[in-house]
């Protein structure tokens, strides 16, 4: 039949532990042996050796796996937004490229019906908009600096 043990703490003096084991069989037999109290045990690995307390219960065991998988999806998220981020740069810079591509075929197509003997004044008196006549480019609203790639060596 397994009986519950004592493992005391290890100190370098010999004696404080002789004296810790004999203060706690004294506690035992006088106190303690005739009362009922759990013991813990693994019947597969060690049948003859019972614990009176656990060193590690459930709450340490939740610990030491929560917060290494709240790192883990914090980290991943971080990535997946920078992912995000620089994509949707990409995009706005290709969008920011076609709509000054289309500006300056625009601009083209008012010099050359100017060549042609035909007035720009008249396309741009047209265009009641300041805005739109206007020879400076509008930036999106999520302008969004990034590098080019054509220029990364």
């Amino acid at each position: 039949m397994s009986q519950c043990s004592y493992v005391p703490p290890c100190e370098r003096d010999n004696q404080k532990n002789i004296d810790s084991v004999l203060r706690w069989e004294e506690n035992f037999t006088n106190e303690v042996n005739t009362q009922f109290f759990t013991c813990y045990f693994n019947q597969q690995r060690r049948p003859d050796d019972v614990l009176w307390r656990r060193s590690h219960d459930t709450s340490v065991l939740l610990h030491c796996i929560l917060w290494p998988m709240v790192s883990l999806l914090l980290g991943t998220l971080i990535v997946l937004l920078t992912v995000c981020a620089r994509s949707l740069a990409v995009r706005a810079e290709a969008l920011q490229k076609r709509k000054c591509s289309y500006e300056v075929c625009q601009d083209l197509s008012i010099t050359t019906s100017d060549r042609h003997g035909n007035k720009a004044e008249g396309l741009l008196t047209m265009n009641s908009d300041p805005e739109l006549s206007s020879p400076s480019r509008t930036l999106p609203l999520f302008a969004v600096p990034v590098r080019r790639r054509d220029r990364e060596h």
